[in-house]
C-alpha cells in the first residue's frame, strides 16, 4: 500500500506492518550538547536546514539519494539491495523527505545536503522502530 504521512519533530508515525508488526518512523530533537556526544554523527540531520516537520512515504521507482560520506547520488533500490533488504519489503520501505528532497533512508546515513555538523545547533535523529525497539537509527 502506498503511503505518505507527516512526521512531526519530535514525534513518530505509523508506517504500516512489516512481518505482522507495527512499524514506526520517529524523530527526536537533540540539543547541541547531546548531539556533540553522539558517536555516529552520520545519523544526524541539521535542525536548521530541516525545520519543524518531515514527510515519510514509501519508496517510489527511480528514487535517488546521496548519503553522507558517499561518492554521490544513487538509486535507493540498488542501495537497499546492497543492504540485503528483501525485494518484497523494498517497495514499501520508508523514505524521509524535507520538502521534495529525500533526507534519510533507514539503514543508510542521512543525506549529505542535510547532515548536521559540529557546532551547528540542534540536531534531529531518526529511527525506524517496531513498537518500542529500534531497528535502524539515522
Amino acid at each position: 500500500e502506498p503511503y505518505s504521512k507527516e512526521l512531526p519533530i519530535p514525534g513518530k508515525v505509523l508506517i504500516g506492518k512489516f512481518f505482522g508488526r507495527d512499524m514506526y518512523v520517529s524523530a527526536e530533537l537533540l540539543a547541541t550538547v547531546s548531539a556533540e556526544l553522539v558517536y555516529n554523527r552520520a545519523g544526524l540531520l541539521s535542525s536548521a536546514q530541516i525545520g519543524q516537520s518531515l514527510a515519510v512515504r514509501n519508496l517510489l521507482p527511480g528514487d535517488r539519494f546521496h548519503p553522507q560520506n558517499s561518492g554521490g547520488e544513487r538509486k535507493i533500490n540498488r542501495l537497499l539491495q546492497e543492504l540485503s533488504i528483501p525485494a518484497m519489503l523494498r517497495q514499501s520501505w520508508p523514505v524521509v523527505l524535507s520538502g521534495e528532497r529525500i533526507v534519510w533512508v533507514p539503514g543508510l546515513p542521512v543525506a549529505a545536503h542535510a547532515a548536521w555538523t559540529s557546532g551547528e545547533g540542534e540536531a534531529i535523529i531518526l529511527a525506524m522502530n517496531k513498537g518500542e525497539g529500534g531497528i535502524f537509527r539515522g
